[in-house]
This record gives C-alpha cells, structure tokens and sequence, in this order.
C-alpha cells in the first residue's frame, strides 16, 4: 500500500492532476514530492512541463535545469528547456537548448526542425537551413520540414533548394495556400514572372484574403506596364513623318464563333493538372524520378491523351530502372566483397539518379569496407 506521505503518493497525484488539467493544483504536489526527494529527475522535469502549461517559463527553466543536473542526457528535457526559452523570446539560448537535444538523439527530426526554427527567429538562415536537411533526411515526405527548409532557403537566398522542397509540399498537399505563395516569390527572386504570377494565382484561388499574393501580382503588372511604356517611348519616332495613306479596306470576314465557356469544374480539373505537370517537371529537373513519375501517373489518370505526360513518364520510368540495374549490379559486387568495382556501379547510378538512397547507403558501406580492408 503506498504510503500518503512519500514522495511517489504526491507525485502520482501530481500526474493525474496534470492529465486533468488541474495545473496549479498539480504542482503543488510535485512541489510536496520534491520536498521530500529532491534527487529524482522526473519530479523536476514533469512540473517544469506544468510550469510551461501555466506559461511561467522562467520556474519551468530553473527546474528543467535542476533536472538536468541528475540526468543530462534525457533529450525531452532539452526540447522543454529549447521551447521555454523560445517562448520568452531568448532565441539563443533556445537554439543551444535544441543542438543538446539533437546531440542526444540525432535520429529524431522533430529535434532538427526545432533546432532549425530558433535559428530563423535568430535570422540565422544558413544554419536553419542546415538543421532543416537533416530533418528531411530522416522524414523526406514531411510537409512540415519540407517546408520549413523551403522557407529557409528562401531566406538564406538558396532560391533553387527553396523551389525544389515547396515544390514537394505542393505535391504532398495541393491546399497548401503558403506554398504557393512562397514558390511565387522563388520565381520573383528567379526574374520568372509569368510562373511566379501563376503561383501567385494558385494561392489566391486558395485563399482569396491573401493579400500578400495580391499585392505581388500587381506588382509584376505593374513593371509589365512599365517595361512596355519604356520600351514605346524608345521606339518613338522623333522627327514628324509624311502621312501615309490607309490602305484599302479589306472585305469583312466573318469572325469564328466564340468558344464555350469552361465550367467551374473544367476549369479546377484545368488547374489540377496543371499542378500535377508543374511538380512532375520539377522532379524531373532534379533527377527525383520516383516522385515525378507518381506525378505524371496522376496527370494520365485526369487525362488519359497527353502525350508530353506519356513521353516524360516513359524516360522516367528508363531513367529509373537504369539506376537501379546498376544499384544491383554494385550489390551484387558489395556481397561478393568486390568492393572497388561496387562502388563504380554505384557511382554510375547515382549520376543517373542522384536521390537513389539504396546505392547512396550501399556505398557509404562499400567505402568503410574498404578503407577497413587497405593495407596500412
């Protein structure tokens, strides 16, 4: 029977209070708890979390640090610790609070993208850039990191990286009205306004109260219009010339009939296609050919006659299968311990596919393996 008096009897109070909601009444007993043991982590740790819940950060930092000195290699404690600071605006300490964490346990991406987000704040960019990769690699399908690194490599004037992540959040989430935004203002930094325009667009179909994508759209119409009254007033003639007679007036011609007005639903299929296209080009671009053959797949789902769709899917689709002969090729050669020709295999399948994280891994390992293997 527990007794009513120990330190584990207020602090199993303490816990169910927490999961009630009960906060201030909560510490209390973590309070009564520590009063009696001060030597146990988790008394410190759980009402530092109950301190955050009431928003009084600078008690839940002095016990996240109490905490820390009877267990420094507890990761959570440092992403509390990181996410007290932040709150009180300390971006600094927040951010070393973060690499901690990610020191402790570098196979978690939450901990990168926290880490990543105090580095923004402190406009940091490139390192926040940095911490963004590394939680890409460990979750590459995440919008939220995905997006995160976009945002960052914008900042940090890395305008192709930027394209190349917003354009995987769109894939992943075709609502995503700040990813559309965002790949507007790439393509404004890229001098491309027509695609930007149309990114722009995208984003206020979304959302039509996104002022921040109004306001660009009017800015390119309105260096358009400049571009054009300059380019006029250049060619304008400076001396008066002679009248020239009209010429003749040509017969009337009938004009064709007009067109049918798309439907609301011909004109979202329109648009959807067309953001399915946009990604798949892109994926292209950078060599990720399992992405931008998922595209050009959905593409040829809305529109089965597409031949630009058909012919760009059959040099994926070669693409990848040649990266992956050579991947198994280099495999083969790795379990035969021939590892200087698997290597090569997988050099020639990554120039090919450079995203191919087999052949990348594979070939890390054929490179200890070999350095294990050379003579001293």
């Amino acid at each position: 029977m527990e007794d009513n008096n120990s330190s584990e009897f207020y602090y199993n109070q303490g816990v169910i209070e927490y999961e009630e909601g009960q906060l201030e009444s909560c510490i209390e007993n973590f309070k009564k708890a520590i009063e009696i043991n001060g030597e146990v982590f988790d008394y410190y740790f759980n009402i530092g979390v109950a301190y955050m819940g009431i928003e009084n950060y600078d008690l839940a930092i002095e016990n996240f640090n109490k905490g820390a000195v009877l267990n420094s290699r507890d990761a959570d404690l440092y992403i509390n610790l990181g996410q007290a600071f932040y709150s009180k605006g300390e971006f600094e300490k927040a951010a070393k609070a973060y690499k901690k964490a990610v020191w402790i346990n570098s196979g978690e991406p939450e901990h990168f993208n926290y880490a990543g987000i105090a580095y923004c704040a402190l406009k940091n960019y490139k390192e926040a850039v940095s911490n963004f990769k590394h939680a890409v690699r460990l979750e590459p399908k995440s919008e939220t990191y995905n997006y995160n690194l976009s945002f960052a490599a914008y900042e940090a004037e890395m305008y192709e990286l930027a394209e190349t992540h917003v354009v995987k959040v769109i894939s992943y989430n075709r609502q995503n009205e700040e990813a559309y935004l965002l790949l507007g203002k790439v393509g404004v930094k890229q001098r491309d306004y027509s695609i930007a325009k149309e990114n722009f667009k995208k984003a206020l179909a979304l959302n039509p109260d996104l002022t921040e994508a109004q306001a660009a759209i009017e800015e390119i119409d309105a260096r358009k219009a400049n571009r054009a009254k300059a380019k006029s007033e250049d060619t304008a003639p400076t001396e008066p010339t002679a009248p020239v007679p009209p010429p003749p007036t040509p017969e009337p011609i009938a004009a064709p009939p007009a067109p049918p007005e798309p439907t609301p639903e011909e004109l979202q299929l329109k648009i959807i296609v067309e953001n399915y296209w946009d990604s798949a080009i892109k994926f292209l671009e950078n060599k990720e050919y399992e992405y931008a053959i998922e595209e050009l797949k959905e593409v040829l789902k809305l529109v089965q006659d597409h031949p630009e769709a058909t012919k760009k899917l059959t040099i994926a689709v070669k693409q990848l299968n040649e990266a992956k002969t050579l991947y198994n090729e280099g495999a083969k050669l790795y379990t035969a311990n021939e590892f200087t020709q698997a290597i090569e295999y997988f050099e020639k399948a990554l120039s090919i596919y450079p995203h191919h994280e087999k052949s990348k891994n594979l070939m890390s390992k054929a490179i200890d393996s070999l350095n294990k293997t050379a003579p001293l």
